[in-house]
């Protein structure tokens, strides 16, 4: 999975589990498969071997990605599937099974009935179904049908909205899972990790996967859909390997209004990290029931393709749907026309060598590492704007100058550095002396505005990782002093609460840190190396490798 393009990812699921379905999914250009446990009737076991073997008879390399649900709330056995309409009473029992039409067994909810109160909500179906509760008796809770748009069936998933749960991200079931896989010779490339909160939990999942695999450790998609998530959004992107716009469970911890710019602020900071983001949950639902496209679920689709999602995830649409593969074609159809008429100007990460930015404030050291690390790696050095345009860079620094036009004129330079990494990253690693990030940084500080909204259609592509130099005030100030040549825009190298404000927004969005403040050039670029050497020598994928390396 990767920035370059959107992919489709299809959910397996009781209509969506045939090998022929399967087949032509492939053919259709679908390569990521999603496997949710939480359907616990099906043999995943079975699933994931007869696609193994699809892979290799086709030919054409896929990915099946186990969903963990975590230990959350699901409905009961119930019968078949069953229909309620708003103002229908029902009430809320901790059974794991239930016949009774105005029963609903939700086992566990016993744990949590002390933390809810007379006019709290339980979502079930992604909200699909809405109910308040009017009263609670001890374990018991009575409620209302505020809305019902699909019927409930055994194993649909539940939440209290605005109710922390503390939950498991993998429970001992997964662990089961994983190690009858690992016993087939089987390692997942990804996993699907449910109500991430924090950091520690997403290493708390790796280690828990390293016990199983040893070194060869499945990536982690973190689903953001927690109030914590939202809050430590920059450090769970760092922290997981892919990031996935849960937007069925964020809509119980946030006003439905606010989805669309928290797909907007997840998504764009996944973009500047570097990290592959999927868009997920009711993309193409009322055509996987109708066949007939809303023209907003059109738009969702075409939406997250020009935000730079890295894939969107057909939930219900093929695993619950009477027609999955006909879901499939449209979203293929809509990826592939936005793809078409808005294009990326990326280029994909096979037969090149790596690009790397070094970024951060002034008198961090970017000019020195990134000329130390361009010998070290035998590599392409390229410092920002370009010689022809830095003849130009006093006209735009004038007091006088709009921001904006400033910002232009930096971006369109970018653009012609664009050209140059193209051209030489096909022969050897290209290091760049600034570039994006810096830019976007220091004029969304100058402006006070976010421009993360423009970023993916203004600025050219980011580089595969950017590194940030940061530095105590103290020393930015010694060292500035202690520079050879003075810079044109001294005035905002001299600015220290612009500095202090553009050090923060550095250490925020760029995917790794490095403080420099004690440690030699030699360092710093031992450091950058090591980062390199983590991201890119462990890749298969990748045609041209880049050596270890070992600063002397």
């Amino acid at each position: 999975m990767n920035n370059q393009e959107t992919r489709v990812i299809a959910t397996l699921g009781p209509s969506f589990c045939e090998q022929n379905d399967i087949e032509q999914a492939i053919n259709l250009g679908v390569r990521i498969f999603r496997q949710p446990l939480a359907y616990r009737d099906q043999d995943h076991l079975s699933e994931y071997t007869m696609i193994k073997e699809i892979e290799v008879n086709l030919g054409k390399r896929c990915f099946i990605v186990p969903d963990f649900p975590s230990n959350r709330l699901r409905v009961g056995r119930i019968n078949d599937s069953r229909e309620y309409r708003p103002n229908d009473e029902v009430v809320i029992i901790d059974k794991s099974e239930s016949h009774i039409h105005q029963e609903i067994p939700l086992p566990g909810i016993k744990n949590y009935t002390g933390s809810i109160s007379v006019g709290d909500s339980l979502a079930i179906r992604d909200g699909n179904v809405l109910i308040r509760i009017t009263e609670r008796k001890g374990s018991l809770l009575s409620g209302i049908i505020i809305h019902a748009k699909q019927k409930i069936k055994s194993n649909n998933n539940a939440s209290i909205i605005n109710l922390d749960l503390d939950l498991e991200q993998i429970t001992t079931d997964d662990m089961v899972y994983l190690k009858q896989l690992r016993d087939l010779g089987y390692v997942p490339e990804y996993i699907d990790v449910s109500f991430v909160k924090n950091v520690d939990e997403i290493r708390k999942c790796r280690q828990m996967l390293t016990e199983i695999f040893g070194n060869n450790v499945p990536r982690i998609i973190a689903k953001i859909e927690t109030k914590e998530a939202l809050d430590n959004l920059t450090s769970v992107c760092r922290e997981a390997d892919c990031i996935m716009v849960a937007r069925g469970d964020l809509v119980t911890v946030a006003n439905i209004e606010e989805i669309p710019y928290l797909q907007h602020r997840i998504v764009s900071t996944c973009r500047m990290l570097n990290k592959p983001v999927i868009v997920a949950t009711q993309m193409l639902e009322n055509f996987a029931d109708t066949q007939i496209p809303n023209r907003s679920e059109l738009n969702d689709v075409a939406l997250a393709v020009r935000q730079g999602a890295s894939a969107i995830m057909l939930s219900r649409e093929t695993s619950g749907s009477s027609k999955p593969l006909e879901v499939i074609k449209l979203a293929k159809k809509i990826i592939d026309l936005e793809m078409e008429k808005w294009p990326q100007h990326s280029i994909t990460k096979e037969n090149r060598f790596p690009i790397i930015a070094i970024e951060g404030v002034d008198g961090s050291g970017k000019t020195c590492t990134s000329r130390a690390l361009t010998r070290a790696m035998k590599g392409h050095y390229i410092s920002t704007p370009p010689k022809d345009y830095r003849p130009l860079r006093p006209f735009f620094e004038k007091d006088e100058r709009s921001v904006r036009a400033r910002m232009l004129f930096y971006v369109g330079s970018l653009w012609e550095t664009w050209e140059e990494v193209v051209q030489e990253c096909r022969k050897q690693p290209v290091i760049l002396d600034r570039y994006t990030l810096s830019t976007m940084i220091y004029h969304e500080t100058l402006l006070k505005e976010d421009l993360s909204s423009i970023y993916n259609y203004v600025f050219p592509p980011s580089a595969d990782i950017n590194i940030s130099l940061d530095i105590s005030e103290k020393t930015a100030l010694i060292r500035l002093k202690e520079k050879a040549t003075k810079s044109f825009d001294a005035d905002l190298e001299n600015d220290r609460v612009l500095q202090k404000n553009l050090a923060e927004k550095f250490k925020k969005y760029s995917q790794y840190v490095i403080n420099t403040d004690l440690l030699t050039k030699d360092q710093v670029v031992q450091e950058c190396i090591k980062i390199i050497n983590d991201n890119f020598n462990h890749d298969k994928n990748r045609a041209k490798q880049i050596p270890s390396v070992v600063v002397k």
